[in-house]
């Protein structure tokens, strides 16, 4: 339908910038003695943006072999800071490790979306890292690794 809803405004609970709304720009050129005639953008439907994660980190820096790893990361959603009830943090976490004499690391799979790691799975020389796949529930976001941690 044709509602004219500005940014930020709401008419019937309906928001301008809502995901699947169409929006356009019109505008009207004038100055204090004349005004010209309207012109309008292209017509453009509102998507989703997908999620981001940062600071992804696996803690302690230097485990020990009785140490459990914990990782931590910020998760960003324009669409999930601004309301959204259809969205949420539904990132995917993956940990990977490489024993000690392998030359590439290997995915733990029975410790996928675990964001603790329990000191029984280390041994000393094992080198591990993390990934984080943002979701919101509509899209995946870009994967982001941790550092690596050994465990001593």
């Amino acid at each position: 339908n044709n509602e004219q809803i500005s940014p930020g405004e709401s008419n019937n609970n309906v928001f301008a910038l809502q995901i699947g709304n169409t929006i356009q720009v019109e505008i009207i050129p004038s100055t204090s003695i004349t005004s010209g005639d309207p012109v309008k953008s292209e017509t453009k439907t509102v998507e989703n943006q997908p999620p981001e994660v940062s600071e992804v980190i696996i803690s302690p820096s230097k485990p020990k072999t009785s140490s459990n790893l914990v990782l931590t990361y910020k998760f960003n959603d324009v669409d999930v800071a601004s309301g959204s009830s259809s969205q949420s943090n539904q990132s995917s976490l993956r940990w990977y490790r490489k024993k000690d004499g392998e030359t590439e690391f290997s995915e733990v799979t029975e410790l996928r979306n675990q964001s603790i790691i329990l000191s029984k799975y280390l041994s000393i020389k094992d080198i591990w890292k993390a990934e984080v796949v943002p979701f919101d529930g509509l899209s995946v976001g870009e994967t982001v690794e941790s550092d690596v941690v050994t465990i001593t």
